[in-house]
């Protein structure tokens, strides 16, 4: 994929998700913009993360809903995602979604994949709020011990 695109994604995902999700896009020395299976792995990467991610706290259910509710949002300007609503639901749930990016070219693939995701981060915000949302797409932070925990921990 192109380094254009591939900073572009990432920061995308920074800002959409909080710096959370870091998408390790194959380097590739040739210009890979027309390569739409490279597209396609490092959007399904980037699905893998949030549904890893998102999961525990919600269920597999809970995050399988507003994924399919954003490939349907989608689908009004992406009709040849249809295939991929019923991602996440099953295990290779996300093949879908990677054959339908790889079946077309680089550049459409490469638009198609923040889309979805700005749309099931609207969705992820909407039915969870802002708030909540962020604190569990941003990264985990840890905080000194205090107190009583500060002091077990020193030698």
């Amino acid at each position: 994929m192109s380094t254009q695109w591939s900073n572009s994604l990432e920061r995308f995902l920074a800002g959409a998700f909080g710096g959370r999700l870091q998408i390790d896009a194959p380097r590739r020395s040739h210009d890979s913009e027309n390569d739409p299976c490279a597209a396609a792995d490092a959007a399904v990467a980037a699905w893998a993360e949030i549904d890893a991610l998102l999961a525990p706290v919600l269920g597999r259910r809970g995050v399988a809903a507003p994924y399919q509710r954003s490939v349907h949002l989608t689908l009004t300007t992406r009709p040849w995602l249809a295939p991929a609503r019923d991602g996440l639901l099953q295990p290779g749930g996300l093949d879908p979604l990677h054959t339908a990016l790889a079946a077309q070219d680089g550049a459409t693939a490469a638009a198609a994949s923040p889309e979805l995701l700005a749309n099931f981060r609207v969705l992820l915000a909407s039915l969870l709020g802002e708030s909540l949302t962020t604190r569990l797409l941003a990264p985990q932070q840890r905080a000194p011990p205090r107190g009583d925990a500060a002091k077990e921990s020193q030698p």
